[in-house]
């Protein structure tokens, strides 16, 4: 995905085997369905776009977004999409573009977000610094991690759910324990 809005799909050997016009701008992130038959994309013009692999849309873009979007995330079980956006809201969706909810707190964009691997959870990292884990039984904010002096680009969660890596602007990665509010060195 490029500035031009078309997501392209690729072979590993570097062979193009699809493109399809997706936003009117560009596109920041894209991202498989756990069973692998669907795409997401969200970007600049701050819709998001759900895809099957031939191209075609399988709901209508909706807006996630006044400005941009930065990231989207599919639920373990693909039934549920998260946004980052420029606003700092953490927006749930189900796959037809429907809000499932809000999750507020960021003081700037929200530029990753990731579905814990049972999907009870869920991490967003923004320019403000701030790595928030999320509840999303209640959609409640569960703890808060402050990476200093620095902008917060990717998040993840460990395959057991107990630990989260952040990336920062800095080209720092920490691992955090999720239980206890613990930084461990990386």
């Amino acid at each position: 995905s490029v500035s031009d809005g078309i997501v392209r799909l690729w072979t590993r050997q570097g062979q193009l085997l699809k493109e399809f016009n997706a936003q009117q701008q560009s596109i920041r992130s894209v991202e498989f369905s756990p069973d692998g038959q669907r795409l997401a994309s969200g970007g600049d013009d701050g819709t998001i776009h759900l895809w099957n692999l031939q191209g075609q849309s399988l709901a209508p873009p909706w807006s996630a977004d006044p400005q941009r979007i930065w990231n989207v995330a599919f639920s373990p079980d693909g039934q549920r999409l998260a946004s980052g956006g420029n606003d700092g809201i953490v927006r749930l969706w189900n796959l037809q573009g429907q809000s499932l909810g809000q999750l507020e707190g960021h003081l700037g964009p929200v530029f990753s977000v990731a579905f814990s691997p049972d999907g009870q959870q869920l991490v967003s990292g923004g320019q403000d610094g701030t790595i928030r884990l999320w509840d999303l039984k209640n959609n409640l904010k569960k703890n808060i991690f402050q990476v200093l002096q620095s902008e917060v680009n990717s998040v993840a969660f460990s395959p057991d759910s107990q630990m989260i890596v952040s990336g920062d602007n800095r080209g720092n990665i920490q691992l955090w324990g999720v239980e206890i509010q613990q930084q461990f060195a990386a």
